[in-house]
């Protein structure tokens, strides 16, 4: 994933690290208070003990068997190599060094109790796509200790990626399907007033446009469900990119989010026939069209296209005026991030997520004054999906 770092941390935590033999001797310290570890594992909650240095030196037992690792792998890392944060482990990275690490939360919670104070945070975590699972939405309560005259902190991380997954579906089902189903209704009533004679036509035209819309916000559920499940199977197909993007753009531009707006096609965008699911590459490229459209104002053009990245892959770009701000570009992949409101932040997770789990391929953005924002998608021509030729 590349996105826009902007300037190094200034703030950054201190990573001056303990030597080997004084962590040793801390962990055999807290190994040696005998009811530690039976009343940590006692809790149901995910518990790591965290040195002043932020190094892990006691996890629970819920968090060993959550993570499936042994103890021993986790002392001495920070708490986002814990997680297996994606930012965390990209090279050259230290956790709680990034620019991201402003907008973490377990960051915040862990500065905060090293500084004195008992926090309590909700904790975002991007992973590798192909992890299980990809992403993690953690509430973070982090509270200071001090054992042997020694500072520590405790952080006790409960798992609410249910309750945020929760919070969406009713968003969706709640509001948006069923403001679709009024629409659906009001005009089922504008034609059942209708005298015999009068033409229903444009009637009929808006229930069989809304009532699409209605399935497809439904199938948008089902799927990142089976997404989220690993039980999503890409069925490819052949697709040839400007017809697709000329349908694509046909479709939104009778969006109510598009009056005003421009959308066009790139005019260099190449034409070149490719593998792909086109139901998931529909999806991925209607949030990113749906976004930008969402992030313009009446009279700006949003821009979408396509060019042959190398001999074996084929890259979309969707363009827009806006400029995201920092903390919106730092957080943007994450699974319950939203500018838009709780409840919110599905659509640039699933891209990510259809994109490199399912799909084979890569998504990055960038975003800056005088450029606007520009997301790319970038997909094989040739798909190890659709090696057994049921293309």
């Amino acid at each position: 994933m590349v996105v826009d770092q902007g300037e190094p941390v200034q703030d950054a935590a201190p990573q001056d690290l303990r030597g080997a033999d004084e962590l040793e001797c801390q962990v055999r310290d807290i190994q040696e208070m005998e009811m530690v570890d039976e009343l940590l594992s006692a809790m149901p909650t995910f518990v790591m003990l965290v040195n002043a240095h932020r190094q892990v030196i006691y996890a629970n037992r819920s968090l060993l068997a959550f993570l499936d690792v042994p103890a021993s792998e986790l002392i001495g890392k920070y708490p986002g190599e814990v997680w297996m944060c994606q930012h965390a482990l990209e090279e050259g990275a230290t956790c709680g060094t990034t620019v991201f690490c402003r907008y973490c939360g377990a960051d915040k919670a862990l500065r905060g109790a090293l500084a004195g104070r008992v926090c309590v945070e909700e904790y975002r975590v991007v992973r590798d796509a192909e992890l299980d699972p990809p992403a993690l939405d953690l509430r973070v309560r982090s509270t200071p200790l001090m054992l042997s005259d020694e500072r520590f902190v405790l952080m006790a991380a409960e798992d609410i990626t249910d309750e945020k997954r929760r919070q969406v579906l009713e968003r969706t089902f709640f509001h948006d399907i069923l403001n679709t189903a009024a629409i659906i209704d009001g005009a089922v009533q504008l034609m059942l007033s209708l005298e015999p004679d009068e033409d229903d036509a444009a009637v009929k035209d808006i229930i069989g446009q809304v009532s699409e819309r209605l399935i497809n916000e439904i199938v948008t559920q089902r799927d990142l469900s089976e997404m989220e499940n690993q039980a999503l199977e890409p069925q490819p197909d052949i697709v040839e990119t400007r017809t697709f993007l000329d349908g694509l753009l046909s479709s939104y531009a009778t969006h109510e989010l598009a009056t005003g707006r421009v959308l066009q096609l790139g005019p260099d965008s190449d034409d070149v026939e490719f593998v792909v699911d086109k139901a998931l590459l529909g999806r991925v490229l209607g949030n990113l069209l749906k976004n930008a459209i969402e992030a313009s104002r009446p009279g700006e053009a949003i821009s979408v296209g396509c060019s042959k990245a190398e001999t074996d892959q084929i890259e979309f770009w969707v363009h827009n005026a806006a400029v995201m701000p920092e903390d919106v570009r730092m957080q943007i992949f994450q699974r319950s991030f939203s500018t838009k409101g709780r409840g919110r932040g599905i659509g640039t997770y699933s891209i990510k997520l259809l994109t490199e789990r399912y799909l084979e391929g890569t998504a990055s953005f960038t975003s800056r004054p005088g450029n606007g924002t520009i997301f790319r998608v970038r997909y094989p021509l040739m798909p190890t999906y659709a090696e057994d030729g049921a293309a």
